[in-house]
């Protein structure tokens, strides 16, 4: 085999004389790798850094290897601990040219986790942080996503390893533990064509270049640097571009995993739409262990999965306490009652609540924030940019309904505002009369308002509803599921007038009615009195029934996030 390698090495050198190396992903999701030959990563690595080395390259060895067939019965098992477990024992093992490229956080570039204990536990050997530009886990470009003050985070985080400060950065850039090699990783599709599907998600690119170079450098410098260089030097556009950018991983984070219990997304299938118990029962080690009582994953020394006690003593210390474990990673590292009060005195069962509607609603702000810059931007520009910002902002209601609603049922405790399982202005669509429409349970049930919706089967359908409400001009928000596999066609009217009509012809995972697909079009300054029938005809068009969720009618003076009335 070293043989092999050897000559295989040397061929590609001659067509390439500037190759880098390697990457290696082995063991990892089911994946074959050197244990199923007895053999340990550094052996892998070792014997690929050996033909490499007489050209000078490097085998960058990502440290994501885990077992995927974990027992989520046992309270020791933890998806979380598999970097370290494996790869600290082995450290001093890997010949010079290999660099351990180690992903920011312990499980799988979540919305918000720790960062990877194992930045500190490799200290005879070469590290690479890998990150994600891509947004896998939040919102797949087409959510607002500026990832740069995440990897600062990371980057900045004072590990005290031998109780001597060891950032991040400094154990990268080889300060530290003074080892020759080191950096930073990227994983991003940029994509044949669009770069990476959406024009704000290159500021990611960009940020992931420029920290790469210069660590020390703020997520606001460099915001304000690619704003300047791609949208506008501007002074309006650039301060109201930058606060959009800087706000928005807080506001994703708030609206779909609170407290370091992760994205709560669809693990097992699309990594995007809300589907909170797909990461529960089953070997993928993302529990986050939600019952009746409380939340969180116990990884204490103590009673937990010892995962806390991977750090350095002083973080292992912080970590290992409640009361000390900062609130934004509480649930990452402590299994506790939704009554446990947060450092500012909030319940947990509270604070989902809260960040949820405050979440939806910065989600809300970065559409009004954008309009404001119509008369300064390109209009094809402006105009695909609020279209996407739109549509984040009805995706995030979807997450915030979701996530609201799964914990109020989980746990019982009412929401001190009222607003968990209480939607006043909504009309749902298995409430409506129906013509061809019939009523389906969507699964899973928190993705839709009240677990259910109406597919139509014939040639067309209609929902109608009758307004009980007083006259004024509205905002009606239709909340309906774009599916793949066709573009069905809605069209909404009042009485007999035509208000709105639209083709659902995204392109959004999930081949049935759920999170990932239910989208939102709201339309502004509709005029309603007493009595008025307000209906939706829906067209099926190929595999996509033209479902509906439901109307939510609200007073046109609030925020409409919408099209032109017509």
């Amino acid at each position: 085999m070293q043989a092999w390698w050897v000559a295989k090495v040397r061929e590609v050198y001659s067509l390439i004389p500037d190759f880098a190396g390697f990457t290696v992903k082995a063991d990892s999701e089911g994946q074959a790798g050197p244990s199923i030959y007895g053999r340990s990563p550094a052996d892998a690595a070792n014997l690929l850094a050996n033909a490499l080395a007489p050209h000078h390259g490097v085998v960058l060895y990502r440290a994501f290897v885990y077992n995927h067939h974990l027992d989520w019965r046992d309270p020791k098992a933890d998806r979380a601990r598999a970097a370290y477990d494996i790869f600290h024992p082995l450290d001093g093992h890997f010949l010079p040219n290999v660099i351990v490229q180690t992903k920011e956080g312990p499980i799988d570039f979540q919305a918000q986790e720790p960062v990877s204990p194992l930045f500190a536990g490799l200290q005879h050997t070469s590290q690479a942080m890998e990150v994600q530009i891509t947004q896998e886990y939040t919102g797949q470009q087409r959510h607002l996503v500026y990832l740069a003050p995440m990897w600062k985070w990371v980057l900045d985080f004072n590990l005290r390893a031998n109780n001597q400060s060891t950032p991040v950065k400094d154990i990268l850039a080889g300060r530290s533990f003074h080892q020759p090699l080191g950096g930073m990783v990227g994983v991003a599709g940029i994509g044949q064509t669009g770069w990476l599907n959406s024009p704000l998600a290159l500021a990611n690119l960009y940020a992931f270049g420029r920290l790469a170079w210069d660590p020390n450098l703020t997520p606001a410098d460099i915001a304000e640097e690619w704003t300047r260089q791609t949208i506008s030097s501007d002074p309006q556009v650039v301060a109201t571009v930058d606060k959009m950018l800087l706000q928005s991983w807080p506001a994703y984070v708030d609206y779909t995993g609170p407290l370091g219990l992760q994205t709560l997304t669809d693990i097992t299938g699309s990594h995007y739409g809300p589907n909170i118990e797909s990461s529960e029962r089953n070997g993928w080690g993302q529990w986050h262990d939600a019952d009746a009582q409380g939340a969180g994953k116990d990884r204490t020394v103590a009673t937990g999965s010892g995962y806390a006690g991977q750090y350095p003593p002083e973080v292992a210390k912080f970590y290992e306490n409640p009361s000390t474990t900062p609130d934004n990673l509480l649930l990452f590292f402590h299994h506790l009652p939704y009554t446990y009060r947060l450092h500012d005195g909030k319940t947990i069962i509270q604070y989902i609540y809260d960040s949820h509607y405050e979440g939806a609603a910065q989600a809300a702000s970065f559409v009004n924030d954008w309009t404001t810059l119509k008369p300064k931007i390109d209009p094809s520009f402006y105009a695909d940019v609020l279209a996407r910002l739109q549509y984040q902002a009805g995706h995030a209601i979807v997450w915030r309904d979701a996530i609201v609603q799964y914990f109020f049922k989980l746990s019982g405790i009412p929401d001190a505002q009222g607003r968990a399982g209480n939607y006043p202005n909504r009309y749902e669509a298995e409430d409506a009369g129906l013509s061809g429409y019939r009523v389906i349970d969507v699964t899973p049930w928190e993705d839709a308002s009240k677990g259910k919706a109406v597919t139509c089967s014939g040639t067309d359908c209609t929902a109608e509803w009758t307004w009980a409400g007083g006259p004024g001009r509205f905002n009606i928000a239709v909340q309906y599921f774009d599916l793949q596999g066709g573009n069905a066609k809605f069209t909404l009217r009042v009485n007999d007038r035509v208000v709105d009509t639209w083709l659902a012809n995204a392109t959004l995972p999930s081949k049935r009615p759920d999170g990932d697909n239910s989208t939102r079009r709201t339309v502004s300054g509709v005029d309603l009195k007493p009595n008025d029938v307000l209906s939706i005809k829906g067209i099926p068009d190929g595999s996509d029934p033209a479902a509906l969720d439901y109307i939510e009618i609200t007073p046109a003076s609030e925020s409409p996030l919408s099209v032109p009335s017509q």
